[in-house]
């Protein structure tokens, strides 16, 4: 008898738990409810103007790159070849995985374009179409040199420069007008460099800023959407007494600093990172004013094999006289004295009006503004309309218009 209640035992307890123990017990003490992921939250504003979420697949982005890493085997009636047997699929748990892009299978490891396929490098495309083939990644072997601060740019063994090797591929339509624009200061405030590198067409040509935060990263990511790249030097300007000590980089180009100095301060700056093809001014005027002391400046360039970009325009030819040997380019206007985005287009427009198929390609320079960007975007909207296209800078160069 004993033995038959401990047997019964365990079946009595059960039937406590049932009949007298709380039923909360006995049921889910948690939930998950899954429901549709909320809005991202707005970004700071800046100058009352919101700057909207960066898409990673923003609408009219025909070539964004997708690496396929699985892909369905081919059709019985697609494959070549002698007649094989074809082994049953096998059972398995996993659900097959199907990759079409385009409407074709993409095979593993196959680098496909969503939309249309872009264009082969140096052939330009109208509006509608895309022109962001990547640019190799920087830095490209062999084009530097070894200094105190770490590599700088120099040509390579066969005499090739920095300036070939790293300027946009570009063949621009004859009967075509051709504005150049720069966009600089960009990688000192990361919204704006984000949103220049992202929305502005890939001809549009970016610099940066030197003191720049992980600028060798901004640099590739311009370069992965197709815009080639200028670095900027900063020179000595006449009211720099007068200037808010903030807004001055740590290393900049000194008139009474002797000339050594000035050759390991530009070293500094251009060991800073790799992949631009030539450098710019950044303030200037009064080292530009002194000859005897930028013509040294202007020889390492020289050997380096790099360009230079002048912002403005070069009236009195002291630029031209410096960088004899050195390719180079001069601006026509700045694009963004009035910051906003109506004035920005419109002085575009008449930088536009300015050309003519086959004559000088004026060089519009901005800001990293964002109503420098939105001017930039809303006049390039209807330039295929208008027979105009934008150049890379380096295209003007090479065309010495």
């Amino acid at each position: 008898m004993a033995f038959l209640v401990l047997a019964l035992l365990p079946a009595l307890v059960a039937a406590y738990a049932v009949y007298a123990g709380d039923t909360a017990d006995a049921t889910p003490q948690g939930y998950v409810v899954l429901d549709t992921m909320p809005e991202p939250p707005r970004p700071n504003q800046l100058d009352s103007q919101l700057i909207d979420p960066i898409d990673i697949l923003p609408i009219g982005d025909n070539a964004q790159i997708a690496t396929i890493v699985v892909a369905d085997p081919p059709l019985e009636d697609e494959m070549v070849g002698a007649e094989q047997e074809v082994e049953e699929p096998r059972a398995t748990s996993r659900l097959p995985s199907v990759v079409t892009i385009n409407g074709r299978p993409v095979s593993a490891g196959e680098t496909a374009y969503i939309g249309n396929q872009p264009p082969a490098p140096g052939r330009y495309v109208p509006e509608g179409g895309n022109n962001s083939v990547p640019l190799a990644r920087a830095p490209i072997a062999g084009y530097s040199r070894q200094s105190p601060f770490g590599p700088i740019p120099a040509p390579n063994a066969a005499g090739n420069t920095p300036f070939e090797a790293y300027s946009k591929p570009f063949a621009a339509r004859k009967n075509s007008r051709k504005v150049a624009v720069v966009v600089r200061g960009l990688g000192l405030y990361a919204p704006l460099t984000q949103r220049a590198i992202d929305e502005l067409p890939p001809e549009v040509t970016l610099s940066f800023a030197p003191h720049a935060p992980n600028l060798q990263n901004w640099i590739n990511k311009a370069r992965a959407k197709g815009h080639e790249v200028i670095l900027e030097v900063p020179m000595e300007p006449y009211n720099m007494a007068d200037a808010d000590p903030a807004s001055i980089p740590p290393y900049i180009l000194l008139v009474n600093a002797p000339p050594a100095n000035n050759a390991r301060t530009l070293d500094r700056i251009l060991s800073r990172a790799q992949g631009y093809f030539a450098v710019t001014d950044f303030y200037g005027d009064r080292f530009l004013d002194s000859p005897v002391k930028a013509a040294p400046v202007f020889a390492k360039l020289r050997e380096s094999g790099l360009g230079f970009v002048y912002s403005e325009s070069d009236q009195n030819g002291r630029i031209s006289a410096l960088t004899s040997g050195v390719p180079w380019t001069q601006g026509r206007a700045y694009i963004d004295l009035n910051e906003s985005a109506s004035a920005v287009g419109d002085t575009l427009l008449a930088l536009e009006a300015s050309t003519n198929p086959g004559g000088n390609i004026p060089m519009g320079v901005g800001g990293a503004l964002p109503g420098t960007l939105d001017g930039i975007l809303f006049w390039a909207g209807g330039l295929e309309d208008r027979g105009t296209i934008i150049v890379p800078v380096s295209y003007k160069i090479k065309n010495k218009p």
